[in-house]
């Protein structure tokens, strides 16, 4: 036998003893009686309100199994079931305590998960001291580098002189006279951007910029008006620079002046 159960019906019916194991739920002629003494595990259920509760006491045997008590609640509840004297709701009402008490056994007989070996924990790395500070040197500036300048093209020129009045067509510049013609002619293609300036007692006394000329090209032009003024006769010597982009990139003559 599994174990004993009681029934108290509305207080008025109740089963003990031997005879719960043929049927534990019969009615009996008596009112209940609880067990004097449970060597196993002891249950109660109830249903309704006190104190006309219909309450059920079961009672394992002694060293139940857990399949034990199980069976012993599952043949409770289907008994309860069929006793139709019995209001239905008060049936499911304890029923259903059944059913909960048999999940909660079932349940601890769940294995336990398993749980993952703690990974050993690594000894903390000891603080290094802090360094002593290393001085910083201060840089030295840098001298700046030279900027590259670009090498500018030094002109191939001719210079011819002719004053007006001379036999000829003119020739090399002896002499500048106020009416003297210049002629420049390229020895070599002349890109735009070349100035001829004319520097008199180290000032400069006007300039005249050359246009694009192809090799052996010529031009023909007047010195400027500002070489002989303010000068009567000899005015020294007039030197002829050449620039390209603004600096002197050759010296074409040195020849005196008579204004």
């Amino acid at each position: 036998m599994i174990g004993r159960w009681l029934i108290g019906l509305a207080a008025t019916m109740a089963a003990a003893g031997a005879a719960a194991a043929q049927n534990p739920l019969a009615a009996a002629p008596q009112p209940a009686q609880p067990f004097a003494a449970c060597e196993g595990q002891r249950f109660e259920f109830k249903a309704g309100i006190e104190p006309h509760a219909t309450k059920i006491t079961l009672c394992s045997k002694k060293d139940a199994s857990k399949d034990d008590l199980v069976r012993m609640l599952d043949s409770a509840a289907t008994k309860i079931q069929e006793l139709d004297k019995l209001p239905e709701e008060r049936r499911a009402a304890l029923v259903a305590q059944l059913k909960a008490k048999i999940a909660e056994i079932q349940a601890t007989n769940a294995v336990a998960p398993t749980l993952p070996l703690a990974m050993p924990v690594a000894p903390p790395i000891p603080t290094p001291l802090p360094a002593k500070p290393v001085p910083i040197a201060t840089p030295i500036p840098a001298k700046p580098l030279p900027i590259a300048m670009p090498i500018l093209a030094k002109p191939r020129l001719t210079l011819e002189c002719y004053t007006p009045g001379e036999v000829g067509g003119g020739g090399p510049c002896i002499a500048l006279e106020r009416e003297t013609l210049l002629t420049v002619r390229a020895d070599d293609n002349l890109a735009a951007g070349t100035r001829l300036r004319f520097i008199r007692k180290g000032t400069a006394r006007g300039d005249v910029a050359l246009a694009q000329m192809r090799k052996g090209q010529s031009l023909r032009m007047k010195l400027p008006r500002e070489l002989c003024k303010g000068v009567a006769g000899g005015g020294g010597a007039v030197e002829i620079q050449a620039l390209n982009g603004g600096a002197v990139v050759a010296t074409l003559g040195r020849h005196p002046l008579r204004c």
